[in-house]
Parts: structure tokens; C-alpha cells; sequence
């Protein structure tokens, strides 16, 4: 049939036009769930194979004791909103709890001596608890994929905001740590989401998307204090919108502009203090006690008398009240500590006191997916080409910020994850390539592909990734180490081993943990009683490295065996075995190991 009237030709046509695009809505709609999906089940199984990692067992302790006592001094160098949350099932579920030791207000950190009791309390039946304190942190992640994809279909298209989608669910970075009870995937997903509400803010300035826009600041703040770049960054950004614009973003006259503004930070400060509970909310500058170099003001000139002090003590900032909670601020000055000193750092099989500038970028060119490697790749070249425009100035500069604050800092040149917060601005930028015409679509689809069948070989020892650049997981420890390849999550694999071998006895182990892992079920002992009953050498410790190990079989760490400074643990004892002991098991050949973070040696007669 042939419609010859011009009206009711354009009719049908327009009819045909809104069929194809609900039938491409209703698509990507569909396959965004199922990636959503896939992404919570793969974080759901990582969460139950993962045994407790180094730090978790001291953020389950401290969520409890905040929802217990309403206090917030434990952990107090990261804030507490993710735990609180992650910690409220685990609190219901009535794991028995060891306060004896906790003292309220101690200026020390307890938080891992305490989690190290609650495993041993609580015995095999910890791993339960913290299952339910990670599925409790599964929808931190889920949210900062899905406005990663908002965000990037707005920017460059539906396919670009799939595209971010998979990054996110698909980063072997994001299941790893996503599956775990810590705060730095839930700070990238409050991150990313505070910025996009602040976007919205800025393309039109109204009172409800300034209340929203600050209470997720606040609550971004609430998960990790990097996020205190977020109050300069934002007038920042505010300002540069305006000079695009020529005028106050959002339409809004300048008088209002800066109101809502101003409204904004104050109803951000708001919720932050509200998850503190107020507590120590306005303490004046100078009634506070500092430990750190640059909140003291004695740079090398510290002794145990005057290890506390405050710079501001004698200045007329004393009396500014502070608009912050206490354990916040204090939390802050402790972490600065941590910074401050030199501690050893490890990179591509070399150890140093202090770090490298380059640290993370090296790191991130190894620990990222290739496939992302190279959409970052195209986009960083295409801003030659076009400049960014709107929100793609805001992400660029957030991530970079964050990448240059870090890397200032040395101390810290040990975990990836620290970077995290900054990743959700690098997946969006990274569909940019979905802008550039057909060609460039499906050669950024390729690219996604790449990243998710590199993850998906590895998964589901996500933590230990490593990209084809270096050789994979294998080969990773010969450049990093830490929770950038083992953190403790294959012990539970180690438990299962042990079960299945009951004859490999007796066996020694000498793993990276915070706690006691025989609490867990791993049957092993310290090696180092034995080594010195039946040793060759007699003599002082210095000599480790010539004594022979006893017979047995032997589980050792990844860390342990590129010599990482950090004494195994069984029971009350630790081991003191220097770490030339261990490292020369790397000039043997394992006959099993646990993942890509546990090698196992059998030493005969």
C-alpha cells in the first residue's frame, strides 16, 4: 500500500521513528540490568570466597562501636559512614563482642588489636559476619556504576553510558575492593555522585538541587576526608563556569548564585556532623592536642616531652571554632602522622624508605585493564583535537587533583586503592571516544570488551590483577605488593587446602594478616621454634638466612617472600624470623599455591 497524502506519510514515519528508539531504549535498558546483575553476583561470590583482610577486621570492630556506644574515636582516621552501614547486620546478627581492652578517647589506634580479638572470638564463624558486612557495601558500588552511566549517556550517548557501565562493573579494581568491608569503593561512588549532582546544580541553580547537592557532599565527606578537595574544588568550578558563560551558571542571578553556593558547603558541613553526631562540632582551633609535623610546628624537633603540641595555640586562630566533628579533625592530624613518617616502600622489586612521584601512575598502568588503558589513551589525545566542555572540565580537573594530592604524599606509596576515588571520573572520560563518529564507537566497544575478558580471566582473584604489560598476576609481585596483590583475602583458600591435605603436616605458614589466621581454621604453625631445635647454625638471629627450614610444608605469602616488613602471627607469638629466612624459598619452585597471593613449598629431610 502506498500512501500518497505528504501528512500521513510524515505520521507513519514519525510512528517508525518513536518505535526504533523505544525499542533502543528498552534495549540498553534491559542489557544495564543484566551488566547491574552480573556485577552484584560477582561482588556477592567475592565477598563470601575473600577471608577477612588486613584492615576489615578493624573497621568491623569500629562500626560496631559506633552503633554500641555512639562513639567514633575508633578508626577515626576514616570516617565512619560506610562501616556504620555495613556494620548494622552484623550487629543484628549478635556476634559476641570483646570490649575489655577498649578504652574510649585513647589517643593510640586499638581498632586492629580489637578486630584481632573479635576473630578469635568468634572463630570460623567471623567469616559469616563479615560476608554480611559486605553485602551490606554492595550498593555503594552498584550506585557509582549506574552514575557513571548516567552521566557518560548524557555527555556522549546511550552506548558511551553502557560503556561506563561495564568499566566500573567489569574493573577487576571495583570487584576486588567493592566486595570488601573498607571505605574506598563506597568513597569513589559518593565521590563521583556528589559531582554529578553538583553538575546538575550548575546547569540550573535551584534551592532543591542545592540541598541535594549538599547532603551528598556531606555524606561523600562522611566516607572519605580526601573529599575535603570537593570545598575548594566546587567554588572552582563555579567560577570557571562563569567565565564560559559570562554570566552565573544555572541562570540565576549572581546574588543568588552565591547563596545557593554558600547554602550548598553549609548543608554539606551539616550532614557531615550529623554522622558524627554532633560530636565535638565547633571545638575551638586551639583546645586541640596534634601530633603531626605540620599541625605542631616542630618539623624534626619532636621528642616524647613535646610529641603533642598545636601551632595555632598562640596565634588568633585559637579561638576560630572549628566546623568539623572532633574525631574528624583529630583523625585527620593521625593520618598525617602515618604520612610523615618514612616507611619502606616497594616498586618494581626494590625497596626505599620514603616513595616515588610516580608511584600511582605506574601503578595504574599496570593494575588497569588494557582496554581501559586505551580508551584513556584516545581520550587524552582527542583533548587536543577538542577541548572539554561543561562537565568534562570538572571530571578532568577532580581527577587530577586527586592524582596530584596523593602522589604528593610519599608516606603512602603502598596501595592503589588510596587512587580510587578518582576512577569514576576516568571511566566517564574514557567513553569520550562514543562521540567521535561510527569508527570510534565500535573500536571503544572493542576496547571494553578487552577489559572485561581480562577480567573475567583473572576473576575471581580480582585483588591480584595485573594487566598483559607486566605478565599478569604471576609476575606482579616483582612490582608491587600489599593490597595490590595480597591482602590476606586467600586465606580462606589456605582453610580448604589444609581440609583437603590432612597428611601435608606438619605445616608452616607465614601469611599477611592482622589477626591470628588459626582463628580462622588454618591448622599451621610458626616454623621458627623448630627452625631453632634443629637448626645447622647455632647462634644469634642475625643468622636466619643460613639456618635450614625444618621439614613440612610451607604456605608463605606473597609479601612474606619479596621480604615485606611485617611479622607473621599465631596466637599471642609472632614469628621473628628475619625476612632473608623467607625470601630464599624464591629461588625454589612451589608445588601448589592459593590464588596468586599464597605459594606453597614442601621441604623434605
Amino acid at each position: 500500500m502506498t500512501f500518497r497524502s505528504t501528512p500521513f506519510c510524515g505520521l507513519e514515519m514519525q510512528r517508525a521513528i518513536d518505535h526504533q528508539t523505544a525499542w533502543r531504549e528498552r534495549w540498553w535498558t534491559r542489557a544495564m540490568v543484566v551488566v547491574m546483575l552480573v556485577h552484584t553476583g560477582m561482588l556477592s561470590f567475592n565477598a563470601w570466597c575473600y577471608a577477612p583482610t588486613f584492615d576489615e577486621p578493624g573497621h568491623m570492630v569500629a562500626g560496631l562501636s559506633h552503633i554500641e556506644f555512639g562513639t567514633t574515636d575508633l578508626y577515626r582516621v576514616n570516617p565512619p559512614l560506610a562501616r556504620i552501614i555495613a556494620t548494622i547486620p552484623v550487629f543484628v546478627a549478635g556476634p559476641e563482642l570483646v570490649w575489655e581492652t577498649y578504652n574510649p578517647g585513647l589517643a593510640v589506634r586499638q581498632e586492629l588489636a580489637l578486630g584481632s580479638r573479635f576473630i578469635r572470638a568468634n572463630g570460623e564463624d567471623s567469616r559469616f559476619y563479615f560476608f554480611l558486612a559486605r553485602l551490606a557495601c554492595i550498593p555503594f558500588s552498584l550506585l557509582g556504576a549506574w552514575v557513571c552511566r548516567i552521566w557518560a549517556a548524557e555527555l556522549y550517548g546511550d552506548a558511551a553510558g553502557f560503556a561506563a557501565l561495564c568499566l566500573w562493573s567489569f574493573s577487576p579494581n571495583m570487584l576486588g575492593h567493592g566486595a570488601l568491608l573498607t571505605p574506598d569503593i563506597p568513597a569513589a561512588a559518593m565521590g563521583v555522585t556528589a559531582l554529578y549532582w553538583y553538575q546538575r546544580w550548575l546547569s540550573k541553580t535551584e534551592t532543591v538541587h542545592s540541598l541535594i547537592a549538599g547532603v551528598v557532599l556531606g555524606l561523600a565527606l562522611a566516607t572519605k576526608t580526601t573529599w575535603v578537595l570537593l570545598f575548594a574544588l566546587y567554588p572552582l568550578a563555579w567560577a570557571i563556569a562563569w567565565s564560559f558563560r559570562g554570566s552565573p551558571p544555572g541562570g540565576a542571578r549572581a546574588g543568588r548564585s552565591s547563596a545557593e553556593l554558600c547554602l550548598l558547603l553549609f548543608v554539606a558541613l551539616l550532614t557531615v556532623n550529623a554522622v558524627y553526631g554532633f560530636g565535638g562540632t565547633l571545638t575551638p582551633l586551639g583546645d586541640f592536642q596534634f601530633r603531626s609535623d605540620l599541625l605542631t610546628g616542630r618539623y624534626g624537633e619532636k621528642t616524647a616531652a613535646n610529641a603533642i603540641g598545636n601551632r595555632f595555640t598562640e596565634t588568633f586562630l585559637a579561638g576560630v571554632p572549628v566546623p568539623l566533628p572532633f574525631d574528624m579533625v583529630d583523625g585527620v592530624d593521625l593520618q598525617k602522622v602515618d604520612f610523615e613518617k618514612s616507611q619502606p616502600a616497594y616498586l618494581r622489586g626494590h625497596w626505599q624508605d620514603g616513595g616515588w612521584w610516580y608511584y600511582y601512575l605506574y601503578a595504574m598502568a599496570i593494575k588497569v585493564p588494557m582496554g581501559t588503558l586505551a580508551l584513556l589513551g584516545f581520550t587524552t589525545v582527542s583533548f587536543f583535537r577538542r577541548r572539554p566542555q561543561g562537565s568534562e572540565w570538572m571530571l578532568t580537573i577532580a581527577a587530577l587533583l586527586l592524582l596530584f594530592v596523593i602522589s604528593g604524599q610519599p608516606g603512602i606509596n603502598k596501595h592503589l586503592r588510596y587512587l580510587y576515588p578518582a576512577f569514576p571520573m576516568l571511566f566517564i572520560l574514557a567513553t569520550r571516544a562514543f562521540s567521535f563518529g561510527w569508527l570510534a564507537r565500535r573500536c571503544g566497544m572493542g576496547c571494553v570488551v578487552v577489559t572485561v575478558v581480562g577480567s573475567l580471566h583473572v576473576y575471581p582473584h580480582s585483588l591480584s590483577f595485573f594487566n598483559a604489560l607486566v605478565g599478569g598476576p604471576r609476575h606482579g609481585a616483582e612490582h608491587l605488593l600489599n593490597s595490590n596483590i595480597s591482602w590476606g583475602q586467600d586465606s580462606s583458600g589456605l582453610v580448604a587446602w589444609a581440609r583437603k591435605y590432612p597428611e601435608r603436616r606438619p605445616l608452616y605458614a607465614a601469611l599477611h594478616a592482622s589477626y591470628d589466621p588459626a582463628a580462622i581454621g588454618i591448622p599451621f604453625e610458626l616454623p621458627y621454634r623448630d627452625l631453632k631445635r634443629n637448626s645447622q647454625v647455632k647462634g644469634s638471629d642475625e643468622k636466619d638466612s643460613r639456618r635450614q627450614p625444618p621439614p613440612g610444608w610451607y604456605a608463605i605469602d606473597v609479601n612474606v617472600l619479596h621480604a615485606y616488613p611485617h611479622p607473621s602471627r599465631r596466637g599471642d607469638s609472632t614469628d621473628p624470623a628475619s625476612p632473608d629466612f623467607w625470601t630464599k624459598f624464591r629461588q625454589q619452585n612451589p608445588v601448589d599455591q592459593i590464588g596468586y597471593s599464597i605459594y606453597i613449598y614442601h621441604v623434605q629431610e
